[in-house]
């Protein structure tokens, strides 16, 4: 039995349907050799100490939210980066899978990737239309990662930083009127009920990363055919989030009138243009580390080509 802490909940998609699935997958896979024992809920580590809590033998395994900490994990967060597109939830896990088994963060080398998966593009969801950016200019929006604050602060915006959970009381008060985030918050957060009457498609913006991280020992200790079958990513996981994002778009149209708003070409490029200091300041910051700032850059954006190309539908939850 290997233990995985979750920061999810009991009912989230991942814990009751993927767990599962992967467990049964294991079990044909291994002979019955080992099974994942879930801990929702963040009961064995918060979502900010999980990769900790494998280094330090809290658990064996667990779920990774990586930009969660900002700065631990400085190779890694050029997956999160705005001004790299991601079209949807499958092409965005397939290059955070394959970018850190390429990449092979020296950060990481405490504990050992058994796989990952990502969100995919996240979209302005405001109380208010955002066609353009002088629609933007001086809008209180809610972010949870530093370099969105820097997006949002160049594109005119006034970001506020705060956890995911808090945003709901703010966005009510008005204390901000719209959020940078995947749709399935509207569901999973109840934010339709606060937010949501406008969406304005940016997969340029937003991206969130996981890894199932195990213990060194644990992985150790484990025979080859077992470390084998655990190093298999769940076939449901790619897709998990463009479901969710499904969801939570279609429960959000169901509670009130929606307007889904799409830039024009040219409006893309100029709002690319403008965030560019975010990825050079990256850049620069990977290089003051001993790092190759551009190359590492550079590994991502071209696995981001190869796979928006392969799976080439953008927000597909919001055809």
């Amino acid at each position: 039995e290997l233990s995985l802490s979750v920061m999810w909940g009991a009912n989230m998609g991942f814990v009751k349907d993927i767990v599962p699935q992967w467990n049964a997958y294991l079990d044909q896979a291994t002979g019955g050799q080992v099974e994942i024992v879930v801990y929702p809920g963040g009961t064995l580590s918060k979502a900010t100490e999980a990769y900790e809590g494998v280094v330090q033998g809290v658990s064996d395994l667990a779920v990774v939210a990586y930009p969660l900490t900002r700065g631990r994990f400085p190779v890694i967060e050029t997956f999160v980066l705005p001004g790299i597109q991601y079209n949807n939830s499958v092409a965005a896990s397939h290059i955070f899978n394959e970018g850190m088994k390429l990449l092979k963060p020296a950060e990481h080398n405490d504990a050992h990737f058994l796989w990952g998966c990502a969100t995919g593009p996240g979209e302005i969801q405001s109380q208010v239309p955002v066609r353009n950016r002088d629609d933007l200019k001086g809008l209180t929006i809610a972010v949870n990662s530093g370099n969105r604050v820097d997006a949002m602060k160049l594109l005119g915006a006034s970001p506020i930083m705060m956890p995911t959970p808090d945003w709901y009381e703010a966005l009510q008060r008005g204390v901000m009127r719209s959020a940078l985030i995947a749709g399935e918050v509207l569901d999973g957060y109840r934010q339709m009920e606060v937010n949501g009457d406008y969406v304005t498609v940016t997969p340029f913006l937003f991206n969130m990363v996981f890894g199932m991280v195990i213990n060194q020992d644990s992985w150790n200790s484990l025979p080859a055919d077992v470390q084998a079958a655990l190093s298999v990513m769940p076939e449901s996981l790619p897709p998990l989030w463009d479901k969710f994002n499904q969801k939570g778009y279609k429960l959000n149209a169901e509670h009130k009138t929606v307007e889904v708003i799409r830039l024009s070409a040219e409006q893309n490029a100029a709002w690319l243009a403008t965030i560019k200091p975010v990825a050079a300041k990256h850049v620069a910051d990977l290089d003051s580390k001993g790092l190759d700032g551009q190359k590492i850059l550079k590994q991502v954006q071209d696995l981001a080509d190869k796979y928006n190309k392969q799976y080439s539908d953008v927000a597909p939850y919001l055809n």
